[in-house]
This record gives structure tokens, C-alpha cells and sequence, in this order.
């Protein structure tokens, strides 16, 4: 069984910034008005070659990326099947 002092006395950890919105949802009204009453066409959203999802092959990474090689120890470790 739960205390109420326990519950009353709880302190949020997460700060939140001053100035958030106060409700998650904006009213539908205040939404569908300017919508309806201004339709322009809207810029089309075009990738960037900067934000690029291809991943990147492990030979073409800097050194300082790079995987460490693996030793001997550790090829014969990874062969034996892992945990011995």
C-alpha cells in the first residue's frame, strides 16, 4: 500500500523551459481558419546532399573510426564459438 505523504512529498527530476506550450493540441478551429482562408501553394521539401541516410563503408571511414584490428586472441576466441 502506498503512503499519501509519500506521493505528495514526490519532486519531478525533468525541469521543463519556461514558455512551453501549455496544452499539447492547438484548438481545430484556430488551426482550419487561416488554412481555409489562405490556400497558396506550399514550397516542396527537397532532400539535401547533406542529409544523406546512406551509410558509410568501414574502408572509406578516417583512421581514428576505424575498428581496431583484431588479435590473434580474439580471432581464436571468436572461432572457439565465443564464451568457453
Amino acid at each position: 500500500m502506498v503512503r499519501i505523504t509519500t506521493i505528495l512529498s514526490r519532486v519531478p527530476v525533468i525541469k521543463f523551459r519556461k514558455g512551453g506550450g501549455g496544452s499539447h493540441a492547438p484548438p481545430a478551429a484556430a488551426t482550419a481558419a487561416p488554412a481555409a482562408a489562405a490556400p497558396q501553394a506550399s514550397p516542396q521539401a527537397q532532400p539535401s546532399a547533406a542529409m544523406s541516410t546512406a551509410s558509410i563503408s568501414d574502408i572509406d571511414l578516417p583512421a581514428r573510426y576505424r575498428r581496431l584490428p583484431l588479435s590473434q586472441e580474439e580471432i581464436d576466441h571468436i572461432n572457439g564459438g565465443g564464451v568457453v
